[in-house]
């Protein structure tokens, strides 16, 4: 995710990309993007991966490729700390007089369309920004993904993670999309994914276990989500000395 503050992009999936660009010896180049736009970049070959949560959704399976899933995701929704006894069910948020605030082209406005019948939807072009109108009082809830809700809650008092324990979609896996990547897992090189959210335990690196670490640490409630198992080195061929990672604002 983006900092605004710092203008620096954070988060586990940033530290493992850095990682895994450090044992290329490659530089690592950040590409924003939109979740409307993120698989038209990708069919222009604008970057290398793109990482912050991408769901294994049909369409993008049919056209690109994912490595193994790594944490376990759903949909939950991001609220002010004050109506945590009230928000406390869909049909609770789905009111006339509650707005909820969503990024277009992705997902969440997917599952607000389908689910919001009654609340105000307003529609932010910029994601990053929705949480702090949300602890404004410029809106009441915002729909995202389990990973998200902790980390912007976890830096914002106002805010609280709702449906955590039980989100409000089926828990999904997030992987990395990747054009080029997959010659590394192929070629048993590279391999994210497995671990404990897949119920396969295995010998982390112990950078990546550091990163886990910290990231589990930074997260909410008690469940595993940081999960990446590596082996290394990993090959640089065709990356002319950099990474693309593409994130979504």
């Amino acid at each position: 995710m983006l900092d605004k503050e710092s203008g620096n992009y954070e988060g586990h999936d940033i530290d493992l990309a850095k990682l895994l660009a450090s044992e290329m010896g490659v530089e690592v180049e950040f590409v924003p993007t939109t979740w409307s736009n993120l698989m038209k970049d990708y069919e222009e070959d604008k970057y290398d991966i793109a990482v912050g949560g991408i769901t294994q959704r049909v369409s993008r399976v049919a056209v690109a490729a994912f490595l193994p899933p790594y944490a376990p995701n759903g949909k939950v929704a991001l609220i002010r700390k004050e109506d945590k006894d009230v928000l406390t069910s869909l049909e609770a948020m789905d009111v006339p007089e509650r707005t909820v605030i969503v990024n277009p082209g992705g997902t969440n406005e997917k599952f607000v369309n389908a689910n919001f019948k009654n609340a105000k939807v307003q529609v932010h072009p910029e994601n990053a920004e929705i949480p702090g109108m949300i602890a404004e009082g410029k809106g009441d809830i915002m729909i995202t993904e389990t990973f998200e809700a902790a980390v912007y809650a976890r830096k914002d008092h106002r805010l609280e993670g709702a449906f955590m324990d039980k989100p409000l979609t089926r828990v999904s896996f997030m992987g990395y999309l990747s054009r080029r990547m997959t010659r590394f897992y192929a070629g048993g090189q590279l391999c994210v994914g497995a671990g404990e959210a897949s119920g396969r335990p295995g010998n982390l690196d112990p950078r990546v276990a550091q990163i886990r670490s910290i990231w589990k640490t930074a997260l909410l409630g008690g469940a595993v989500f940081s999960i990446a198992q590596w082996s290394l080195p990993i090959e640089t061929v065709g990356f002319a000395g950099r990474l693309r990672i593409i994130m979504s604002l």
